[in-house]
């Protein structure tokens, strides 16, 4: 290894050590949805939210959300509650 390799490895972990996943997430998060999807990915949201505070629960564990699927089955298709989920 030349000291050069050596000086590009302690700045590359720099960069690493210094990155903001923080503020980078939320830009992945601003651009995740298409335009024309995130009013509908909202509103399939605050459902779910509305459903949690019907139900008295906050959590999305596994089988708070399979009963939320099943409610959802008995008045949705299986290709609506495919896009639900």
């Amino acid at each position: 290894m030349t000291d050069s390799d050596s000086s590009f490895d302690e700045n590359f972990d720099e960069e690493i050590i210094i990155r903001n996943f923080k503020a980078e997430s939320e830009l992945i998060l601003n651009d995740l949805l298409p335009q024309k999807s995130e009013e509908r990915y909202k509103l399939t949201h605050q459902e779910f939210i509305e459903w949690q505070r019907n139900n008295n629960t906050t959590s999305m564990a596994e089988n708070d959300l399979l009963v939320y699927f099943k409610d959802l089955a008995a008045n949705l298709k299986p290709s609506t509650l495919w896009s639900r989920w």
